[in-house]
């Protein structure tokens, strides 16, 4: 009998044990709605990137950045960001700057940096005398269109695309870079 009732407490234990996983930012089943973070598995989440993740095509060239995260600690600004390590000797970073930024809602960004820009750099931190490379969407023709689609739970969701101009090492506006079907889902930091 003892033995039987340790085993029952022991299947009730780790049944309990099972059902309290944490299945981190996502849910387990992508049917259910039970965390804060939208699943981009479930196709009816409006996203198709994880949480963190702001991912453009540069160029023609799909780059994935990570470690993301937005901040409105200036009234009025966002500030989005990423960076990409595609190994130690090319570090990349994305920023995407909202000057008047007020929620859900479309952002035009100007050649003079009215409505604020996106910025793109390369850069090899272990080398001190590389001259890095960077784009911007203020300088030259530069333009840029900022689609924030939801701010749920105090993360940002949404879309970009831009025509960015070099500034680094020099600024040549004959040196440019496009950016399509860019998408981000980022949390405050």
């Amino acid at each position: 009998m003892k033995k039987v009732f340790l085993s029952a407490l022991l299947i009730a234990g780790l049944g309990s044990v099972f059902t309290a996983c944490n299945n981190g930012d996502y849910d387990a089943n992508p049917e259910a709605s039970d965390g804060t973070v939208l699943n981009p598995l479930n196709p009816e989440s409006g996203v198709t990137i994880p949480i963190g993740y702001i991912r453009a095509d540069l160029n023609g060239f799909q780059a994935d950045f990570i470690a993301g995260g937005w901040t409105d600690s200036v009234p009025g600004t966002a500030i989005i960001f990423a960076s990409r390590i595609d190994n130690p000797a090319q570090i990349q970073s994305i920023s995407i700057v909202l000057t008047n930024y007020n929620g859900a809602g479309t952002y035009t960004l100007g050649p003079d940096g009215s409505g604020g820009s996106v910025t793109h750099i390369l850069y090899n931190p272990l080398d001190n005398n590389y001259i890095g490379q960077g784009f911007v969407t203020s300088i030259g023709a530069g333009s840029g269109t900022v689609v924030v689609e939801g701010t749920e739970d105090g993360n940002l969701r949404g879309k970009f695309s831009g025509t960015l101009y070099q500034f680094a090492p020099v600024i040549n506006t004959s040196n440019q870079e496009v950016i399509t079907n860019g998408m981000f889902y980022v949390r405050k930091k």
